[in-house]
């Protein structure tokens, strides 16, 4: 059974080569593609992904606060970010609204694709460009402390898996 894709970007070049890299896996089935939060919400109304890939910097969009509204609204649903951010304390507090993993826009395809299989399967992903040691303790300290509206706590990091080139 292939993982079903939704993606949320708002430049289409950068749809394009997201679809063209998640279309390389046979396991992997893009539902949709949307360039605003708005065209998603409809869209997720009409089917929904098990795995939703979004840009984070979409204008429209207020951050932490969205992907826990996500998460209470679609559970189920494993949030991968796809961003050129890398700041760590902002990307510890995307793990605790809800996110399953993170993937810098500078990554190659397998990176991605990866990343998409391991959230599928409920495991976290962190980029492997991303410092590991201070994200691990960041996201430790997280566990401990009541999710923005989430139901369940943070796992632990444990889970985590880092890629290395």
């Amino acid at each position: 059974m292939s993982i079903r894709i939704a993606i949320l970007e708002e430049h289409p070049i950068l749809v394009d080569a997201l679809c063209n890299s998640i279309r390389r896996d046979p396991g992997l089935h893009i539902t949709g593609s949307f360039l605003d939060a708005g065209s998603l919400s409809r869209g997720l109304l009409t089917e929904t992904p098990d795995l939703l890939i979004l840009d984070i910097q979409i204008r429209t969009l207020h951050g932490a606060d969205y992907i826990a509204s996500l998460k209470d609204e679609y559970p189920d649903i494993g949030i991968l970010i796809c961003s050129n951010m890398d700041n760590e304390a902002y990307i510890s507090t995307l793990f605790k609204a809800g996110i399953a993993g993170y993937v810098l826009k500078t990554s190659l395809p397998l990176v991605l694709t990866d990343a998409i299989h391991k959230v599928h399967k409920g495991q976290r992903f962190i980029d492997p460009e991303l410092p590991e040691a201070s994200l691990k303790r960041r996201l430790r300290r997280l566990r401990s402390s009541p999710g923005r509206g989430r139901k369940q706590p943070v796992q632990e990091p444990a889970g985590i898996d880092i890629i290395h080139k």
